[in-house]
């Protein structure tokens, strides 16, 4: 709903306030006083384009601001694209006097094609062809599923079609994979073969290192060795030798003295640990390789670990990680097809039951629009279109298929209007005047089985064209139409205006030399002189007929 409209420096309007609440707002003033800058400034609000032609002479920038009131399902959505709102939506437009401009919706910057996604579920202009819902084609399917009380049927197929292009992207994407199956499954079994003929073991590069420092120094390794092993035990004078000495005299020494016993086991247990150590480091020396041919191997191994820690690493265990994955990747492609198989049957089922669903829906249509276009003209007659003719064209493709259908189904539907007899019917934006869009529009929604509440309306040259008594009827569409939606209307007429539930009045002054329009709220009186204008002037005829006009008989009847 649309609580406020504010305008600054625009065209000729210095400041007004435009306050509105639920039900029927009239809208009058003079010819020429500015009633056209209130749609104006609201069809840039809800997203036409803008020049600085509209900056008021000697102003800097124009400013637009509305405040709606919106539902709990735009405000997630909004909510969604990151803008904060608490059921209050603040849109702001400025536009400035060198061409520049910006907009902001709750206080962040959006661009003019983010407003213009937004500004369907706010409010609908019934004028020129900008904003109506009768020039959009797709508006019409809605139009006649609303008539009809197809919502029920229409939200089923639309969660089916949901479901059934899920599945399909599903499939698509395993058909992708399959295609690629081949290619990738000779990688996985080369990435597979190449680990497994290097077979790495976790802790093997360190082993492997440790053996390489071994091999390069095992010329100095043996020479250090056998130093130590010919001072040990193999030369003259060795430390085993003269341990054999020191025992024999210390054999003797304890025959001449048993408390030495200790130290002669002792000194035993020496010469034991001099001769295993001896042996142990001869093992050693032995053991040592004679050639480099091992250190060859173990460099050759080392160099194809590295490799495969470059290509899968960084380290062995990443590489050994890697091994596994390739194994359950495989047995993926072998649940593939299975996979598909599955997908291609839920598919299969969920199409013939769209199909089903779509080709009801089609009939269902089919049946609802010859009602559709009585209920639309008969309405119309009562608006002074009394002759015109009004067709609800639809098209479904013969034999539904699953391609035919999207979320709404398989039909394409469109009005067509002749406004004039002999005529044949043609689409509405071809052939149908401003005033004649406004009536149909009206009718339309006059006639509409399910009604969406908080829609915002506004009419606009509705009655363009008509006489009092039509317009009476006019006003009282809009009356009724008020206990649903939020109705605005710009009028001429008397009949209309004193049907509405507030009453503004737009008016051109002249203040401190300038030319400006402003905007007031009429009750009592004032509202009773408005309608006193609009019937001609100032005569007794005249302010007894508005009387009527304003009194709660005309006004209930």
């Amino acid at each position: 709903m649309l609580s406020e409209l504010i305008i600054e420096n625009f065209i000729l309007v210095k400041r007004a306030v435009f306050s509105f609440d639920l039900g029927l707002t009239v809208i009058t003033g003079a010819t020429g006083a500015g009633k056209s800058l209130f749609i104006k400034a609201l069809k840039l609000i809800l997203g036409g384009r803008a020049d600085k032609t509209v900056v008021r002479p000697g102003s800097k920038q124009a400013a637009i601001q509305a405040l709606f009131e919106i539902p709990e399902q735009l405000a997630e959505t909004l909510g969604d694209s990151g803008i904060e709102t608490e059921g209050e939506l603040v849109v702001r437009r400025i536009i400035q006097a060198e061409g520049k401009g910006r907009i902001f919706i709750n206080g962040v910057m959006v661009t003019l094609s983010q407003l213009r996604q937004l500004a369907p579920s706010l409010a609908s202009i019934s004028s020129q062809h900008e904003f109506q819902y009768l020039l959009n084609k797709e508006r019409h399917l809605e139009m006649l599923d609303d008539f009809a009380g197809l919502h029920q049927e229409r939200r089923g197929l639309f969660n089916l079609y949901r479901e059934a292009q899920g599945i399909r992207r599903s499939l698509e994407e395993l058909r992708k994979q399959y295609s690629r199956r081949e290619e990738e499954r000779e990688n996985i079994l080369k990435e597979q073969q190449l680990i497994d003929e290097i077979n790495p073991r976790e802790d093997e590069e360190e082993e492997l290192e440790r053996e390489r420092k071994v091999l390069k120094a095992s010329s100095r390794l043996r020479e250090l060795g056998e130093d130590i092993y010919g001072r040990l035990y193999g030369a003259r004078g060795s430390i085993t030798e003269e341990l054999s000495l020191c025992r024999a005299s210390m054999e003797k020494m304890t025959e001449l003295d048993p408390s030495l016993q200790a130290i002669k086991e002792l000194l035993e247990a020496v010469s034991f640990q001099a001769d295993d150590l001896a042996i142990s480091l001869r093992d050693y020396i032995q053991a040592l390789p004679m050639d480099l041919s091992r250190l060859e191997q173990v460099e050759e191994r080392l160099f194809r670990l590295q490799g495969l820690r470059r290509k899968f690493g960084p380290e062995i265990t990443d590489v050994l990680a890697h091994r596994l994955t390739l194994e359950e990747r495989l047995k993926a492609f072998e649940n593939l097809e299975q996979e598909m198989d599955i997908l291609v049957k839920r598919l299969q089922k969920a199409d013939d039951k769209l199909c089903r669903l779509a080709s009801d829906l089609s009939r269902k249509r089919q049946r609802q629009a010859s009602e559709m276009e009585k209920a639309v003209k008969e309405e119309l007659g009562q608006l002074d279109l009394s002759r015109a003719e009004f067709k609800v064209d639809i098209k479904t493709p013969d034999g539904v298929k699953a391609e035919d259908i999207g979320p709404a189904g398989a039909d394409q539907v469109e009005f067509l209007f002749s406004a004039n007899p002999g005529q044949p019917p043609a689409p509405l934006a071809k052939v149908a005047s401003g005033g004649e869009l406004s009536r149909i529009l009206l009718a339309l929604k006059t006639v509409s089985g399910e009604k969406d509440h908080g829609d915002t309306l506004i009419f606009d040259e509705i009655d363009a064209g008509l006489g009092g008594e039509i317009a009476e009827n006019v006003g009282r569409k809009l009356r009724k139409m008020a206990e649903t939606y939020q109705v605005i209307a710009i009028t001429h007429f008397p009949q209309i205006a004193a049907l509405g539930t507030t009453h503004l009045a737009v008016e051109k002054i002249q203040a401190e030399g300038e030319t400006v329009t402003m905007v007031r709220s009429l009750s009592g009186d004032e509202r009773l002189d408005e309608i006193v204008r609009m019937l001609g002037g100032e005569t007794d005829t005249a302010r007894r007929y508005a009387r009527e006009l304003l009194s709660p008989v005309f006004r209930r009847t």
